[in-house]
């Protein structure tokens, strides 16, 4: 059997494309590449014995990504598993060796796939942190909505102001009619001309108010579009860092198990160059004592002549 066939991996042609059970399928039998193996080489071993060949023999980041196997294995397999999320095992001055906190949960994990009830071991594996996701432009909004209550402000503002004037001069106007009944003509012209620029002032506040919403509504459409610009090419770039890190995930495990059966095979090499040299240091200790009797034999007959 060769590597590959080991490993569960299937060769196919680059160009066909596989379907969303197809790659599930291919990274269960990863998984489950590894569990055989580590229940081959480490499992007839008790915990602190599992651990110190564990991490005698792989380093952390190769413990991390046996945990991280193990742990998607009995996910798919377990429906009582009840790890949603692993825990992130870091480097502390307080507590015990990185690689020894991985391998005591690769231990666990293992045990619960292989069948024991450890369910209370298994629940100090579980993440108490909760994902962090969203995107806010509260203060942009809060301060186009303040813009716009401002504007409005000014503006009942300039219309109350120019209320008063008006007020105020048509009272002039009319004092100055009743006390001047001699000019009556030019009152009433300056009545009509007063009229006319309240009226002119009202429409061109009106217009104002009128350009203002516009340009407010133009500007807020602007942005609800921009937005929503970025809450698509936003999630389209999460979609792809999704995708990218489970290639990441499924090439770490696929180049695990490669790893992990090169080292078997470079151990069984061994053993067979062992062998061999064994063998050849045998062959020669039954050619010198071949060649021993052979002079004995030649002596003997020797000394009968």
């Amino acid at each position: 059997m060769d590597m590959d066939d080991e490993l569960g991996i299937d060769e196919r042609n680059s160009g066909d494309e596989k379907t969303d059970a197809e790659e599930d399928l291919i990274a269960t039998q990863t998984e489950k590449n590894i569990y055989l193996q580590i229940d081959s080489k480490f499992g007839t071993l008790d915990r602190d014995d599992f651990k110190k060949k564990m991490c005698l023999e792989l380093d952390a980041q190769n413990l991390k990504d046996i945990r991280l196997s193990l742990h998607d294995l009995a996910k798919l397999e377990k429906s009582n598993y009840p790890v949603a999320r692993i825990v992130e095992r870091t480097v502390r001055c307080d507590s015990a060796p990185l690689d020894e906190r991985l391998a005591e949960d690769i231990f666990i994990i293992y045990h619960f796939l292989a069948g024991d009830n450890n369910l209370s071991e298994l629940k100090s594996l579980a993440s108490r942190h909760k994902q962090r996701t969203g995107m806010h432009d509260s203060s942009i909004c809060a301060s186009r909505v303040s813009k716009r209550k401002e504007t409005n402000k000014q503006s009942q503002r300039l219309e109350s102001e120019q209320e008063q004037v008006m007020q105020k001069s048509e009272c002039n106007s009319i004092s100055t009619l009743l006390n001047d009944k001699d000019d009556t003509t030019a009152t009433v012209d300056n009545l009509y001309k007063i009229i006319d620029l309240k009226h002119f002032i009202q429409d061109s506040i009106q217009q104002m108010k009128d350009d203002i919403r516009n340009e407010l509504k133009a500007e807020l459409d602007k942005m609800r579009k921009e937005l929503h610009a970025r809450d698509v090419n936003y999630t389209r770039l999460q979609s792809d860092l999704e995708r990218y890190k489970e290639e990441e995930k499924k090439l770490s495990k696929d180049n695990l198990a490669l790893r992990m059966s090169l080292k078997e095979k470079n151990n069984q090499l061994e053993d067979v160059k062992g062998n061999q040299l064994f063998l050849q240091k045998l062959l020669e200790d039954k050619k010198n004592i071949i060649r021993i009797k052979i002079m004995l034999l030649r002596n003997a007959r020797h000394r009968l002549k």
